[in-house]
C-alpha cells in the first residue's frame, strides 16, 4: 500500500492527483500472490495448444480493467536481488479502442522503489495496450522532472517490461469469477497523526477475497474424494484454473462456472498413511516402513 509514498516523493502534481483519485489495489508480494497461482494455468494452456502463453493476448478478450483509473501496487523478493527495486506501481488508465470499442485500450505509467535512493520515482518510460489486436508499446517521454542516461534509459525499459508482465497478471488475477474486492480503510487515528505532521494521507485499498470452491473436509481432514483416503496427507499450493463453458467446473455444461476460478491452498490426504511437508516425509501410523 504504497500510494501515499509515491505521491510524496515525485514532483508531478497532475500524476499525484490521478493516483489519489484513482481505485487501488495491494497485491503483496506478487510472486508468491498472483504469478505462483498463475503459472498453472499458463502451463496447461502451452500443453493442451502447443502454443506459448503471450502477455496481454492469451485470454485478453476476458481481460478488462475494472475502473477507468486504477492504481497497483506490490513487491517482489524473487527479483530484488537482480533490479535492486524491491516495490513497483503502476499507474493503469482505460480508454475504448479506436479499432474496436468493445475492447480496451490502456496506458500505463510505471513507478519504481531504488534502495539506493530510498525514494519512489516515476519511469520515462510508458507502455500502451490495445486489446483490440493485442498490441502492446512502449513510449518513452521527454520528462522535464527527470534527467534520462542510456543507463537509466536501459535500466527503465526492462523494468517496465517486468510492469507489462505484472500487470497482466493482476488484470488475469481480478478478472477471475470467484474473486471479489473489500475495501480497507487507513486506521482513523494513523491518518489524524499523519494530518498533523503535514504528511500525505493515506489511502483505502481494495482487498480481494475469494469465494470458497471446495466442499468441506471431516474431521480427519479427509474430503469427498475417495481418493484422498489413500493419498498422503500433503499441501496443495493456491492456482489458477481456466474451464471453458464446454467443460465447466463441477462438470455440468453451461450451468457449472467457467472462466478463471481461483483456488486457495488446502491440505488434503489421509494423515494415518503419512505427510508430505515440501521436501521432507513423515510416516503415518498404517506407513510402510
Amino acid at each position: 500500500m504504497y500510494a501515499h509514498q509515491v505521491i510524496s516523493d515525485i514532483s508531478n502534481n497532475a500524476i499525484a492527483k490521478d493516483i489519489a483519485k484513482a481505485v487501488k489495489y495491494h497485491f503483496g508480494d506478487i510472486g508468491k500472490t498472483v504469478h505462483a497461482p498463475l503459472k498453472p494455468m499458463y502451463e496447461n494452456y502451452e500443453a493442451t495448444t502447443g502454443k506459448r502463453f503471450k502477455v496481454f493476448n492469451t485470454y485478453s478478450e476476458d481481460v478488462t480493467s475494472p475502473y477507468k483509473t486504477v492504481w497497483f501496487d506490490w513487491h517482489n523478493t524473487d527479483i530484488e536481488g537482480i533490479m535492486g527495486v524491491p516495490k513497483h506501481g503502476v499507474l493503469l488508465f482505460k480508454s475504448p479502442s479506436n479499432i474496436d470499442s468493445k475492447y480496451d485500450y490502456l496506458v500505463g505509467y510505471h513507478f519504481y522503489y531504488t534502495r539506493l535512493k530510498k525514494r519512489w520515482d516515476i519511469s520515462n518510460i510508458v507502455f500502451s495496450v490495445d486489446l483490440a489486436i493485442s498490441e502492446i508499446k512502449i513510449h518513452t517521454l521527454d520528462n522535464e522532472w527527470q534527467i534520462s542516461t542510456p543507463e537509466l534509459q536501459e535500466f527503465q525499459e526492462l523494468s517496465c517490461r517486468y510492469a507489462v508482465i505484472c500487470t497482466n497478471a493482476c488484470l488475469l488475477f481480478l478478472n477471475c469469477r470467484n474473486v471479489e474486492t473489500c475495501e480497507q480503510r487507513p486506521p482513523r487515528k494513523l491518518q489524524k497523526k499523519r494530518k498533523k505532521k503535514n504528511k500525505t494521507p493515506m489511502f483505502t485499498y481494495q482487498i480481494l477475497k475469494i469465494k470458497s470452491t471446495r466442499k468441506r473436509s471431516n474431521s480427519t481432514g479427509v474430503g469427498g474424494n475417495t481418493k484422498e483416503v489413500t493419498q498422503r496427507y500433503h499441501h496443495v499450493p493456491a492456482r489458477v484454473v481456466y474451464y471453458t463453458k464446454e467443460k465447466p467446473l463441477f462438470g455440468k455444461p453451461y450451468k457449472g462456472c467457467y472462466g478463471r476460478i481461483y483456488f486457495k491452498d488446502y491440505w488434503k490426504g489421509n494423515p494415518d498413511k503419512g505427510i508430505i511437508i515440501k521436501d521432507y516425509e513423515t510416516e503415518g501410523k498404517e506407513a510402510k516402513s
